[in-house]
């Protein structure tokens, strides 16, 4: 039996909800996301002294923590372990997260002073 086309699969997977459908991607994006299963190597590899803190970061998120309740230094953390785009594995938008050195309360007021801004010189 083909384990890619298997029915017994292919029926489970067209009676998932769209929830369960999107929970088992991101299982695999999980589990799978860090392999490149061309050449074997590893992709963001996060350093063993890393490793714990960020997992403690994870936790708090997985949680239900927002993003505008992490800390400068989580930030950074999480930045290091997963680049500049880290957000995007917990699916916030850019908009949503603090930048390091900048809260969004204060990244809010800079938008909306600059908008105010872009307004004033249109009309």
């Amino acid at each position: 039996m083909d384990l890619w086309n298997n029915p017994m699969v292919n029926n489970a997977m067209r009676n998932m909800s769209q929830e369960d459908l999107e929970n088992f991607k991101k299982i695999g994006e999980q589990m799978y996301g860090n392999i490149n299963f061309t050449d074997g190597t590893i992709k963001n590899k996060v350093p063993p002294p890393m490793e714990e803190a960020v997992a403690y970061v994870e936790e708090g998120i997985k949680s239900g923590i927002l993003p505008e309740d992490l800390e400068e230094d989580e930030v950074h953390l999480l930045e290091d372990a997963y680049g500049k785009e880290w957000y995007l594995r917990y699916g916030w938008k850019r908009d949503e997260v603090p930048e390091p050195g900048l809260s969004l309360k204060d990244k809010k007021k800079i938008n909306d002073m600059i908008e105010k801004a872009n307004k004033k010189k249109q009309e």
